[in-house]
């Protein structure tokens, strides 16, 4: 049994590893672009995790990638763990993972999971729950109820005839009228471009935005970070980009996550953000985000891992809110200067850009 770095060729070993466990890992070009992060091409020995290997079989994997984040103009380095796997025989060695992956020098650490088991297990190695409010709570807004029901009961494993189907969407349009129908009304009042990827004019306006909230804990969001973070969603036209300019200059924007599992397209807000107090940017984004998600026949729109202030946006749209069972981020610091900041729950501005969240 031994422990070792892990290697760019260990791609396929480590998916069948997830496979076994029934999970799912990221696609072979996100592992890719994974290696070409930019804050990693400046360290000498690259490293992205280790694996535990019996026999010359990989049995269990923990990964992580560097990031920056800014708190009062002060740089802040974030080691963000993903794919922490170890086959069920081995499960009894896999603390010595977690302990090489906290023994990276790195101000604090990040972890998001979509399961209340793996939240237990962070929970146990003294990770925190990350304190903003609103974390365990969705805002949504359903765009096909016949869809969307049948994506729901997929998801809780019932299957339905398709006359039931209709006949259950009919009650649903009847009860949730306002959910479906309200956004259709609200109108854009400031013209809205889609932008290919993120450029300097990007930069200048989120310079501005982090000088503006200097008290809240900001993942530093630079275009050359951004195009590698989300390169592979951006080429297969997963990800829409949108701003709202005043002459050229961005006034706020928003990043729309299209995602299609087995059929079913769903829409995710992944950003929303503006330079104004004027909320009316704010909600013209939204309404082109909803606007692109029914043309693109979408089953749900939805808002989440943000902070409940940012998510009262939807309010006017009669978004439903969803509570979720469990707090998806967590975190851990070694340094007790930053665990005050971080304990916190004014300090964090969260989106879905946190975390490992986008990279499956």
């Amino acid at each position: 049994m031994i422990i070792r770095k892990v290697k760019k060729n260990d791609y396929r070993n480590i998916t069948l590893l997830f496979i076994r466990n029934k999970l799912e890992f990221m696609c072979q070009l996100t592992w890719e672009n994974l290696w070409n992060n930019p804050y990693l091409n400046r360290k000498k020995n690259k490293n992205l995790g280790w694996v535990l290997v019996f026999k010359k079989k990989i049995v269990g994997h923990i990964g992580y990638y560097p990031s920056i984040y800014l708190y009062k103009n002060n740089k802040i380095s974030c080691s963000v763990l993903h794919g922490w796997v170890v086959d069920k025989k081995f499960r009894t060695i896999s603390i010595s993972l977690i302990q090489k992956y906290l023994s990276t020098k790195n101000d604090f650490f990040l972890g998001t999971t979509n399961n209340k088991h793996a939240g237990s297990i962070m929970k146990s190695f003294s990770f925190s729950e990350v304190p903003s409010e609103g974390l365990n709570s969705a805002s949504l807004i359903i765009l096909n109820p016949s869809n969307f029901l049948k994506y729901y009961f997929r998801h809780k494993n019932i299957i339905f005839k398709q006359f039931l189907i209709y006949s259950l969407s009919y009650i649903l349009n009847l009860l949730m009228f306002k959910n479906i129908n309200k956004w259709k009304k609200i109108k854009v009042k400031n013209k809205i471009y889609n932008l290919k990827n993120f450029d300097k004019n990007f930069q200048n306006f989120c310079q501005k935005y982090k000088k503006n909230n200097s008290q809240k804990l900001h993942l530093t969001k630079t275009p050359l970070w951004l195009n590698w973070f989300l390169k592979v969603k951006i080429k297969n036209k997963n990800i829409i980009i949108s701003a709202c300019k005043k002459g050229k200059k961005i006034v706020g924007y928003s990043i729309l996550f299209i995602k299609n599992k087995q059929g079913f397209k769903t829409a995710h807000l992944v950003d929303l953000i503006s330079l104004s107090e004027d909320n009316q940017f704010l909600i013209d984004l939204t309404k082109h985000n909803i606007n692109l998600a029914y043309k693109k026949g979408c089953n749900f729109f939805d808002y989440r891992n943000a902070s409940l202030e940012k998510r009262k946006i939807l309010k006017p749209f009669s978004a439903i809110e969803i509570k979720l069972k469990y707090n998806s981020f967590y975190y851990k610091s070694n340094n007790d200067k930053i665990n005050n900041i971080l304990k916190k729950s004014d300090t964090w501005d969260p989106s879905s850009l946190d975390g490992d969240i986008l990279l499956n």
